[in-house]
C-alpha cells in the first residue's frame, strides 16, 4: 500500500472491488528502522506519495494512523494485530477492517 500515490484513492478502488461487508486484510510495514531507507529509498515508488496531508514526510503510516485513517475511507471495525511490544520497534502488523 505504501508505494501508491494516494492511499485514499487506492483504498477507494479496493473498496469498489469488494462485496458488501467484505473484509480488508493488509500486511503493511510501520515504524521502519533507518536501514529500510538505505535499502528501499532509491526504489521506484518509495517516495511516490502525494497525499501529504496524510503522509507529510514519509511513506509509511503508524498503526495509530491506520486505525484513524481507515474509517475516513469507508472501513469500520479496524483491528491491528502486531507482535511488536514497543512503538519504536519495526513491524509488519496485520490490519483488518470491514467495508462499512
Amino acid at each position: 500500500m505504501h508505494a501508491t500515490e494516494s492511499l485514499g484513492a487506492t483504498l477507494g478502488n479496493v473498496k469498489r472491488l469488494m462485496t458488501s461487508q467484505g473484509m480488508l486484510l493488509i500486511v503493511e510495514a510501520v515504524n521502519a528502522p533507518h536501514w529500510v531507507d538505505i535499502s528501499f529509498a532509491m526504489t521506484e515508488g518509495w517516495w511516490r506519495f502525494t497525499d501529504h496531508e496524510l503522509r507529510p514526510s514519509y511513506p509509511l503510516l503508524s498503526e495509530a494512523t491506520w486505525r484513524d485513517f481507515l474509517p475516513t475511507v469507508g472501513f469500520e471495525h479496524v483491528q491491528i494485530f502486531s507482535d511488536v511490544s514497543t512503538p519504536q520497534e519495526s513491524g509488519h502488523p496485520v490490519i483488518v477492517a470491514r467495508v462499512s
